[in-house]
């Protein structure tokens, strides 16, 4: 079993997928690692990506939030 992970996830206008996406990725990892976090990377998205990630934050305390100011493409989002 994995002791610690971090799981990036690329974000550009996510805001309806979110929700579902990091509630699946919490109830596997807390099932399967001691320690984790999941981090958004916001990519300059234009939707409520970030308003959305960080009321997510409020209930899952591993959720980090890492915002580009504009869209920069999905290599510099990874």
């Amino acid at each position: 079993m994995v002791e610690e992970i971090s799981i990036f996830l690329p974000a550009y206008n996510e805001e309806k997928n979110l929700p579902y996406l990091i509630t699946d990725c919490d109830r596997f990892l807390k099932s399967n690692v001691s320690k984790y976090e999941i981090i958004v990377v916001d990519d300059g998205s234009v939707d409520n990506t970030v308003e959305v990630v960080n009321q997510l934050k409020k209930k899952y305390q591993y959720l980090r939030l890492v915002s580009h100011k504009g869209n920069q493409g999905y290599g510099a989002a990874i």
